[in-house]
This record gives C-alpha cells, sequence and structure tokens, in this order.
C-alpha cells in the first residue's frame, strides 16, 4: 500500500518522469489491453468448453493479525453449465438449478438455475471494467523482470480516486508474460482500512478450448436419483 511519504514524493516527480513514461505507456498499456480484447470477444460455441485455473492470495492487515490465505480455483463451463471448484466452495449451475456448497461449514445452498450460464453479457461486463480500469489509470511503473526463467512486463497503474473510492483498491500491478502472450498475475494493492491489504490472482492456466467435455446436470453433481446427496456429501446441511 502506497504511505504517503510515496504519494508526496510521486507528486513531486511525476512532472519530471511523465515524458518517461508517456513513450512506453503504449507498449506497457496495449498487450494488456489487446489480451482482454481478445477475452471479451471469445463467443462459445454449441459444444465448446472452457477451462480457467487460478489462484487467489490474500494478505490481511497486520493489526488482524490474520495469516495469508491461499485459495486454488478450477472453473470449467459451457454454455449450458457452469462448475466452480476449489478447498472452501463448489458451485454447479445450469438453467434448471443452482448449487452451493461450502466445504467449511457443511452447507449446500439450492437456487434457481442462470440463464444460459455463463452469461456471455455477463462475461462481457467483467471484461469492460477490467478494460475500463486499464484505460482510465495512471500508468507509474514499467518494468521487464525475470521470474521462474519467463519474462514478464511488470506494470503498475495508480487507479483513479472515483473508482478507487468505489473498489477499494488503490494501486494495481499486472504481469505479462512475454512468453505466453497473456496476462498472468493481477495484484491489488487496497485502500487503508479494508481487512484486506493486498490480493494477488495467479492465472495458472486459461484454455478456451477445453478438450475434456462437461457431463451430467448440475443437480446430478450433487443429489443421487433418490433426492439424498452424494455420498461424498453426507453430513452437510441443506439451507
Amino acid at each position: 500500500m502506497k504511505t504517503i511519504v510515496h504519494l508526496v514524493l510521486l507528486a513531486l516527480f511525476l512532472p519530471y518522469t511523465e515524458k518517461l513514461f508517456s513513450q512506453y505507456d503504449s507498449l506497457c498499456r496495449s498487450d494488456i489491453i489487446m489480451n482482454l480484447e481478445e477475452s471479451k470477444s471469445i463467443k462459445l460455441s454449441d459444444d465448446q468448453n472452457c477451462f480457467i485455473d487460478y489462484t487467489v492470495i490474500s494478505d490481511f492487515e497486520k493489526s488482524l493479525a490474520i495469516p495469508s490465505r491461499r485459495i486454488n480455483f478450477k472453473v470449467t463451463f459451457s454454455k449450458k453449465l457452469l462448475v466452480i471448484e476449489s478447498d472452501i466452495l463448489s458451485v454447479y449451475a445450469d438453467q434448471s438449478d443452482s448449487y452451493m456448497l461450502m466445504h467449511d461449514q457443511k452447507i449446500i445452498t439450492r437456487n434457481d438455475g442462470i440463464k444460459n450460464p455463463p452469461d456471455n453479457e455477463n462475461v462481457n461486463k467483467i471484461f469492460s471494467q477490467q478494460l475500463l480500469l486499464i484505460n482510465t489509470s495512471q500508468i507509474t511503473d514499467c518494468k521487464v523482470i525475470e521470474e521462474n526463467n519467463k519474462n514478464y512486463r511488470v506494470t503498475e497503474f495508480l487507479i483513479p480516486a472515483d473508482i478507487s473510492k468505489s473498489t477499494g483498491i488503490e494501486l494495481l500491478k499486472v504481469f505479462y508474460s512475454l512468453d505466453d502472450k497473456r496476462i498472468y498475475k493481477v495484484v491489488m494493492h487496497y485502500i487503508r482500512g479494508n481487512q484486506i491489504s493486498i490480493q494477488t490472482i495467479i492465472y495458472n492456466t486459461i484454455d478456451y478450448n477445453y478438450k475434456a467435455k462437461l457431463k451430467g446436470s448440475a443437480r446430478e453433481r450433487v443429489m443421487e436419483s433418490n433426492s439424498k446427496v452424494l455420498s461424498k456429501y453426507k453430513g452437510y446441511t441443506f439451507l
């Protein structure tokens, strides 16, 4: 998180570094925008499956004395079914049913199905919001680093005050893989007062033409034909 001193120094030296950053601005921003635009433009065919494996690392405010938490999510979706799996929760949704399983509490909730899961319009909204953030934020640093024998361009964005107020994010770092030509990692620094101080999202795998097929319905992933929960969910409570 940026300290007051950091912000003061940034204000003092920004006029002198503005010309320097402007020549890198297009390069540093364009690859990220292109990657988001490509993701936004993807339209699922009837037999197409997508798979995203990502890790979320949350670092909490020191005063809370909460250890850092690392959670891996595996998301698979088609035009008919959405599957999200992790150690803390699982989600299975189609047009008929939507189930959420909270594994720590051993709780299952059921709701009506979602329309056209995952709805392309909703997916586009997510990418549109990310594009707005990248397009309107000030680049304060841009450099190439090597990490785990791979090369990344790391671009640091200072979030506009109005967006920072609504999202809680004041600084964004995007790691763009120069080897894989995609966004690899996003690090979000939150304003003081948030329980989470830094949150990191690592995109381990993104496959828009996933070969494994999604079979069965959302209900079949939770319930037996006799309306009892699958044996692996024995002891879970319905809410």
